[in-house]
């Protein structure tokens, strides 16, 4: 109970991320130069789930703390219920903070929850761990989106004296041309899915069903997630085609073990050059022989070869990325970096240029990990917490006082 009390205090989700984190701790960890890195994912897995037993039995073990939420204190909103904004809610509700959250979904968790196959983690593991979160004290408002309910400027008009941003990113990038950047052909056809969106059909029950040979375009993690996913919605072939080579591939190795395990075909190497029709329906790809997927300065951009291919499919799912959705954002919002591509924010305090709106996550990031997304909401919170008194937000973060 006492080690669970200890893991939840930096990461509150141990029953999720005790299955599904990459574990970058194990990869640095000391002991490894006497014998082998301390197993941390799964003593936290262990752990949540000794917890849960003893609760399910109807002991009280590692009750999940609670704030006294101090009325005149600043009141703060949180957009986003993923691991940043659920961090960083509870963190300063723990603070005393009267914290507002606002979720677009009608559930929290985020790309967390909506994003992560069941076959890595059941849903109910993340339910309890965001159970804990909640109970710490914040008001939660479900089914609110950022741009379409409220607004930052409204939230300030009501009262509040400090916003977290972390929405996330929740939008799948499209496949385009090299060339010209237009959209490739046959991207719009019947029987091509997004693989975000697929991830997240597949979650709330409306999926289609999948059948004969599905083709992934993509050789992250989230390619794999949805090539494991495609086999278990009905498809009888899987096979993932993506640029870089076999050993290039961004996806982590285990996770392609476990895909190869499960017979799903790995095809690197390979760009898509176009989407092959049949009767206004995707029935294959066209493939480009990729030489090289970045340039020396480590830049994006692919170098082809004369070589193509082809192969049939009776679905494609273009699985090749993720962004933040900044359509809440007008062109003259100060929110924006100087290339009006991103909000831009302190890499330290995460404070952007509207001092008392701060930002973290993946929209800040870049997809990344829970765990990333967990420590930028341990900083919105702390950072907020001394905006709030009217301290310098620098020196805690860097170990000053």
């Amino acid at each position: 109970a006492e080690a669970y009390e200890v893991i939840r205090d930096r990461n509150p989700f141990p029953s999720a991320c005790g299955r599904i984190c990459h574990h970058p701790c194990e990869t640095e960890c000391n002991r490894h130069e006497i014998d082998q890195p301390v197993a941390v994912n799964n003593l936290k897995r262990f752990s949540a789930d000794w917890v849960w037993n003893k609760r399910a039995a109807g002991e009280e073990v590692a009750p999940p703390p609670k704030g006294e939420i101090d009325p005149n204190k600043g009141r703060v909103a949180v957009i986003g219920g993923g691991p940043a904004g659920l961090t960083a809610a509870r963190d300063l509700a723990l603070k005393g903070y009267p914290v507002t959250l606002f979720e677009a979904h009608e559930k929290l968790g985020g790309t967390m929850l909506l994003g992560v196959p069941n076959y890595r983690r059941p849903e109910e593991m993340l339910e309890r761990d965001i159970a804990d979160v909640v109970a710490s004290g914040f008001e939660v408002q479900t089914g609110k989106a950022l741009g379409r309910d409220f607004t930052i400027a409204g939230l300030r008009d009501e009262g509040y004296q400090a916003v977290f941003l972390g929405i996330g990113c929740t939008s799948p990038a499209p496949l385009i041309r090299s060339t010209d950047g237009s959209p490739m052909q046959g991207t719009d056809l019947d029987g091509v899915l997004l693989g975000l969106d697929f991830l997240r059909d597949v979650k709330l029950g409306r999926a289609p069903k999948l059948h004969g040979k599905v083709v992934i375009i993509g050789g992250g993690n989230v390619a794999i997630d949805v090539a494991m996913t495609a086999r278990r919605e009905g498809a009888q072939t899987v096979e993932i085609v993506c640029l870089e080579s076999r050993e290039e591939m961004p996806a982590h190795e285990w996770e392609i073990a476990d895909a190869v395990d499960e017979g799903i075909s790995i095809n690197p190497s390979w760009g898509p050059n176009k989407i092959v029709e049949t009767n206004g329906r995707a029935a294959g790809v066209r493939l480009q022989r990729c030489e090289s997927v970045f340039d020396q300065q480590g830049r994006f951009a692919p170098k082809f070869a004369d070589e193509v291919d082809a192969i049939d499919a009776d679905f494609v799912i273009i699985a090749i990325g993720q962004r933040s959705d900044f359509s809440f954002l007008e062109d003259n919002d100060p929110l924006w970096n100087a290339s009006k591509r991103f909000v831009q924010a302190d890499p330290v305090t995460l404070q952007t240029n509207l001092d008392w709106v701060f930002a973290g996550g993946d929209m800040v990031s870049g997809p990344a990990s829970v765990v990333e997304a967990v420590a930028h909401g341990h900083e919105a919170a702390e950072s907020i917490d001394r905006f709030l008194r009217g301290t310098d937000l620098d020196g805690v973060l860097l170990g000053l006082d």
